[in-house]
């Protein structure tokens, strides 16, 4: 069985750590940024290139996850009729 608290058992405060909150900053609190960090600067055509591969690189991704859908879309057609 459980035993039930009693009044007499308080809470005492042993020191461990949850979720260390030390990364956080008072951003929220004060709506001030920090300073941007080195940016690297690219052009315009530059930038279209990263897109680019960047979408090209997720291409077989989407593809493959696209053929799932369709295979689960078809088995569930043919499994209803």
């Amino acid at each position: 069985m459980k035993r039930k608290k009693t009044s007499e058992e308080k809470f005492v405060d042993d020191g461990r750590t949850l979720y260390d909150m030390s990364g956080l900053d008072d951003m929220h609190r004060t709506g001030e940024r920090k300073p941007k960090r080195d940016r690297v600067s690219v052009s315009k055509k530059e930038r279209r290139m990263l897109i680019r591969a960047a979408l090209l690189a997720y291409l077989p991704i989407f593809i493959g996850v696209l053929a799932c859908f369709t295979l689960a879309a078809l088995l569930m057609y043919f499994w209803f009729i």
